[in-house]
């Protein structure tokens, strides 16, 4: 039989660590912390075939294939899909959308997850004022590799 103190104790800590949150996970209410995830560049540059600006996710090799031939569609020398284990892993397509002219680029700077939101921190860069550009009509994207998350992405423009 437990001792009324051992019980107090119990009771207090389990109280303690309803108040301080649970921390076990990016997807409930009370969970303050913010998780920066890794990732890797699978792919970057000024030409792909997706017209508007947008975040994609690949979370199986389904999806995958489809993000790639979109992206490749534009090119007349489509490399291989780069491999990716969807086991652990999802791929993140970042599209900056049709722009007029060269010099126009996408970067992802980093990802976090707080609260069931997967945050992709992206930049644009822009070809500097008054210097000349070809005119061509660029679609600039960049395709990362991170841990498999089940967050709802959202772009952070920096």
């Amino acid at each position: 039989m437990f001792s009324p103190r051992i019980l107090s104790a119990a009771c207090c800590a389990l109280i303690l660590s309803f108040m301080a949150g649970c921390n076990c996970c990016d997807s409930c209410d009370t969970c303050p912390s913010t998780t920066e995830l890794a990732f890797e560049s699978l792919s970057q540059g000024a030409t792909s075939g997706v017209e508007d600006t947008h975040i994609v996710l690949a979370r199986n090799p389904s999806e995958w294939n489809a993000l790639w031939i979109a992206v490749n569609s534009a090119s007349l020398s489509a490399k291989a899909a780069p491999e990716v284990d969807f086991s652990k892993e999802m791929v993140v397509g970042v599209f900056l959308g049709q722009r007029p002219t060269a010099g126009f680029g996408v970067m992802v700077l980093g990802c976090t997850i707080e609260k069931g939101m997967l945050s992709v921190q992206v930049r644009e860069s822009k070809p500097p004022t008054g210097q000349a550009q070809a005119t061509m009509v660029t679609r600039p994207y960049q395709l990362v590799k991170l841990a498999k998350t089940e967050g709802t992405p959202v772009l952070d423009w920096q």
